[in-house]
């Protein structure tokens, strides 16, 4: 069978990179090879990935989960390249899962789903309930997209793309590549079969940060006054529903973080919005996802 690589990109994951790599060492199918990229990381992240028998890559500077993953896709050898977040831990058999549907007519990916492994706080709950990484529990050919935190690919075909687009810093780089591989004509296939469980864990700004973060790209970035006025007004609007939906549904724990959404949100945007006036006014080119907002 082809060559399996398997690549970690890692940010201050010192606390949990261990335990993915153990469960990465026990498929039922393990990888031929195993890189851990350390994205510039400023705690133990490297030295604990390397204490664990890896090869590891690391950028003297964080550069962003995009980057980590081309360096990821570089560093690798094998024909097939699958990749799990470093706070995830995978089920023995994911990756075999994963690799029952290569070699199905024009395939080039599939992926599975994120379950929650901790939900005891009320941010953690929060999160299993809106931030959810999984589209279902059928198995989808063409799905939206393959989340990065649970994947492999067909690497000549990542390659054929361009890779990942470096300008996502935090998150969306995985819904811009797989939009741009179902467009050059590869096949995804999602298996809610394959699972990793997600071992973060969230304070209650954190949790309502993160969303904001995977919901940057839904609308024009606010760096004009128009786009920063429909975010506010998106705000105001999410907020509301999700008000509504959880006092109805008896969800009354989650209300307070619903509440939080709409100021924390537009202090977010807000911020955004200032910080692009200053650059230009320096003349200094904009970015679109800056490290300050991860």
């Amino acid at each position: 069978m082809a060559m399996v690589s398997l690549y970690v990109p890692a940010y201050n994951t010192a606390r949990t990179i261990r335990q993915c790599l153990e469960h990465v060492f026990a498929q039922t199918r393990p990888p031929d090879e195993v890189v851990v990229v350390d994205d510039g990381s400023e705690d133990e992240t490297g030295a604990i990935a390397a204490r664990c028998g890896v090869r590891v890559v690391r950028h003297e500077q964080n550069r962003g989960v995009g980057a980590a993953r081309n360096t990821g896709l570089h560093a690798v050898r094998g024909d097939w390249v699958a990749t799990v977040n470093a706070d995830c831990v995978p089920e023995p058999q994911w990756l075999e899962t994963l690799l029952r549907h290569i070699g199905q007519p024009g395939v080039v990916g599939a992926g599975g789903q994120m379950k929650e492994k901790f939900q005891q706080s009320l941010a953690d709950r929060w999160r299993a309930h809106y931030l959810t990484q999984t589209h279902g529990t059928q198995l989808l050919v063409t799905p939206p997209f393959l989340y990065g935190s649970n994947s492999v690919f067909h690497r000549e075909a990542l390659l054929s793309v361009g890779g990942y687009n470096e300008i996502y810093r935090r998150s969306f780089e995985d819904v811009d590549l797989s939009t741009r591989m179902m467009k050059a004509g590869g096949r995804l296939i999602y298996d809610p079969a394959a699972v990793v469980w997600h071992l973060h864990r969230d304070t209650p700004l954190s949790a309502v940060r993160t969303m904001w973060q995977w919901d940057f790209f839904s609308l024009p970035p606010p760096t004009r006054l128009l786009p920063l006025l429909k975010r506010l007004e998106k705000n105001a609007r999410r907020t509301r529903f999700f008000l509504w939906r959880n006092f109805w549904a008896g969800n009354f724990a989650l209300l307070p973080l619903d509440a939080l959404v709409l100021p924390y949100h537009s202090w977010l945007d807000l911020r955004w919005y200032w910080q692009h006036r200053r650059r230009r006014k320096g003349n200094v080119p904009p970015t679109i996802e800056s490290k300050e907002t991860r």
